[in-house]
Protein backbone atom coordinates (compact mmCIF):
# COMPACT_ATOMS: atom_id res chain seq x y z
CA UNK A 1 0.00 0.00 0.00
CA UNK A 2 2.65 2.54 0.60
CA UNK A 3 4.43 1.61 -2.55
CA UNK A 4 1.24 2.45 -4.13
CA UNK A 5 1.33 5.96 -2.99
CA UNK A 6 5.29 6.50 -3.16
CA UNK A 7 6.04 6.36 0.13
CA UNK A 8 9.70 5.63 1.25
CA UNK A 9 9.94 3.75 4.51
CA UNK A 10 13.06 3.35 7.06
CA UNK A 11 12.63 1.07 9.97
CA UNK A 12 14.74 1.11 13.34
CA UNK A 13 13.64 -1.22 16.20
CA UNK A 14 15.13 -0.32 18.81
CA UNK A 15 16.35 3.70 20.43
CA UNK A 16 19.79 2.89 18.93
CA UNK A 17 18.53 2.08 15.20
CA UNK A 18 16.63 5.35 15.22
CA UNK A 19 19.20 7.98 16.66
CA UNK A 20 20.95 7.81 13.49
CA UNK A 21 17.71 8.88 11.34
CA UNK A 22 16.77 11.05 13.46
CA UNK A 23 20.25 12.69 13.70
CA UNK A 24 20.95 12.17 9.85
CA UNK A 25 18.89 15.52 8.76
CA UNK A 26 16.66 13.43 6.64
CA UNK A 27 13.07 14.97 7.23
CA UNK A 28 10.06 12.59 7.53
CA UNK A 29 6.51 13.08 6.79
CA UNK A 30 5.09 10.56 9.25
CA UNK A 31 7.22 9.12 12.30
CA UNK A 32 5.74 5.90 13.68
CA UNK A 33 6.53 5.33 18.00
CA UNK A 34 6.47 2.59 19.65
CA UNK A 35 6.85 3.10 23.64
CA UNK A 36 8.25 -0.28 24.88
CA UNK A 37 11.23 -0.59 22.43
CA UNK A 38 13.46 -3.29 23.59
CA UNK A 39 16.80 -3.29 22.37
CA UNK A 40 20.86 -2.93 23.65
CA UNK A 41 20.99 -0.68 27.17
CA UNK A 42 23.49 2.03 26.94
CA UNK A 43 26.68 0.67 27.77
CA UNK A 44 28.90 3.78 27.95
CA UNK A 45 26.78 3.91 31.76
CA UNK A 46 28.48 2.56 35.18
CA UNK A 47 27.72 -1.03 36.05
CA UNK A 48 24.12 -1.15 37.36
CA UNK A 49 22.46 1.57 36.07
CA UNK A 50 22.21 0.40 32.58
CA UNK A 51 18.94 1.45 30.72
CA UNK A 52 16.88 -0.15 28.05
CA UNK A 53 15.51 3.05 26.44
CA UNK A 54 11.85 3.79 25.48
CA UNK A 55 9.79 5.54 23.05
CA UNK A 56 9.63 8.63 25.66
CA UNK A 57 13.11 8.79 25.59
CA UNK A 58 13.35 8.73 21.77
CA UNK A 59 10.23 11.39 21.76
CA UNK A 60 13.16 13.47 24.12
CA UNK A 61 15.85 12.78 21.77
CA UNK A 62 13.46 14.01 19.04
CA UNK A 63 12.12 17.32 20.16
CA UNK A 64 15.42 18.45 21.33
CA UNK A 65 16.84 17.53 17.72
CA UNK A 66 14.81 18.44 14.89
CA UNK A 67 13.94 20.94 13.76
CA UNK A 68 10.86 20.37 11.13
CA UNK A 69 7.55 19.23 12.32
CA UNK A 70 6.18 15.57 10.81
CA UNK A 71 3.22 13.56 12.10
CA UNK A 72 3.27 11.25 14.83
CA UNK A 73 1.59 7.99 14.79
CA UNK A 74 1.78 6.76 18.65
CA UNK A 75 0.82 3.04 18.51
CA UNK A 76 2.49 1.86 21.71
CA UNK A 77 -0.18 -0.66 23.12
CA UNK A 78 1.45 1.08 26.13
CA UNK A 79 -0.60 3.57 27.19
CA UNK A 80 0.53 5.46 30.04
CA UNK A 81 3.83 5.44 27.43
CA UNK A 82 1.89 6.42 24.70
CA UNK A 83 0.51 9.42 27.09
CA UNK A 84 3.92 10.25 27.75
CA UNK A 85 5.10 10.58 24.48
CA UNK A 86 2.38 12.30 23.37
CA UNK A 87 2.74 14.99 26.51
CA UNK A 88 6.38 15.52 25.48
CA UNK A 89 5.77 16.11 21.15
CA UNK A 90 2.48 17.81 22.21
CA UNK A 91 4.45 20.65 24.20
CA UNK A 92 7.00 21.15 21.82
CA UNK A 93 4.60 21.66 18.89
CA UNK A 94 4.31 18.13 17.18
CA UNK A 95 1.25 16.61 15.86
CA UNK A 96 0.91 13.22 17.64
CA UNK A 97 -1.82 11.51 17.87
CA UNK A 98 -2.20 7.95 19.64
CA UNK A 99 -3.28 4.70 17.56
CA UNK A 100 -2.56 1.46 19.46
CA UNK A 101 -1.23 -1.29 16.90
CA UNK A 102 -3.66 -3.14 17.69
CA UNK A 103 -6.05 -0.17 15.42
CA UNK A 104 -4.12 0.23 12.68
CA UNK A 105 -5.48 -1.59 10.18
CA UNK A 106 -4.93 -0.98 6.23
CA UNK A 107 -8.02 1.39 6.57
CA UNK A 108 -7.21 3.09 8.62
CA UNK A 109 -3.39 3.92 7.25
CA UNK A 110 -5.08 4.96 3.71
CA UNK A 111 -7.06 7.50 6.10
CA UNK A 112 -4.12 9.24 7.35
CA UNK A 113 -2.11 8.99 4.28
CA UNK A 114 -5.00 10.46 2.55
CA UNK A 115 -5.09 13.30 5.50
CA UNK A 116 -1.15 13.86 5.53
CA UNK A 117 -1.67 14.45 1.60
CA UNK A 118 -4.82 16.65 1.33
CA UNK A 119 -3.34 18.72 4.36
CA UNK A 120 -0.16 19.39 1.89
CA UNK A 121 -1.79 20.16 -1.00
CA UNK A 122 -0.95 16.46 -2.92
CA UNK A 123 -3.58 14.55 -4.36
CA UNK A 124 -4.36 11.09 -2.48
Amino acid sequence: MLNDQDISVDVATDYWAALPYIESGKEYDIMFLDHDLGGPSDENLPLGQHKEHTGSDLANTIVNTIQYKPWFILHSLNYSGADNMKNTLDNHGFTACKLPFIGITQSTLKSLITSWLEKHGEDP
